[in-house]
């Protein structure tokens, strides 16, 4: 089995995927895998660009039982994806601490919460493979667990989290 630990930036990623990995857990960290995949720059969002389609055609060869992290670690041909979230704005004080210009919190709380890695997880692997982690007051260790199960025994077992964030939406809106 292969499932991808997915989420904006911020929601925990890293940190959940370092507990499952300190705890013997079989975990690949996607900017390690990207190294050899960097194609350029992207000067405006401050980030390289990745080739993740010639990454996946030596990715989909692995058939090892693994938990890929990273940001676009669902964009892999992984079986299963789950997708980390936390509120808006616990997430913007997060990148606030690791000293991201407004400009890039304001981007990536505004993708958290319109969903948009959710949004493409499901579009590449279908909903009933999809699965959401809310990190916004959960322990790390105790999401990693959730992580855990879910990867053992499947995202469609139903055991993530429903997350909605409209309701910040509409109290931002404007």
């Amino acid at each position: 089995m292969k499932t991808a630990i997915s989420g904006t930036p911020g929601t925990g990623k890293t940190a959940v995927a370092s507990c499952l990995a300190e705890r013997g857990r079989h975990v690949l960290f996607f900017s390690d895998l990207a190294s050899g995949y960097v194609c350029g720059r992207d000067e405006e969002r401050d980030c390289d660009v990745v080739d993740v389609e010639v990454m996946d055609e030596q990715f989909r060869r692995r058939t090892d039982d693994l938990l890929v992290e990273g940001h676009l670690s669902h964009q892999l041909s992984v079986d299963q994806a789950v997708v980390l979230r936390c509120y808006p704005d616990v997430l913007a004080g997060r990148l606030r601490q690791r000293g991201w210009s407004s400009r890039k919190i304001r981007e990536n709380v505004e993708a958290e919460a319109l969903d948009v890695v959710l949004i493409d997880a499901i579009e590449r692997h279908g909903e009933e493979r999809v699965a959401m982690v809310d990190t916004t007051e959960r322990d790390v260790a105790v999401a990693a667990d959730m992580v855990a199960m879910l990867h053992d025994d499947g995202v469609a077992s139903g055991a993530g989290d429903i997350v909605d964030w409209n309701r910040w939406l509409v109290e931002h809106a404007g």
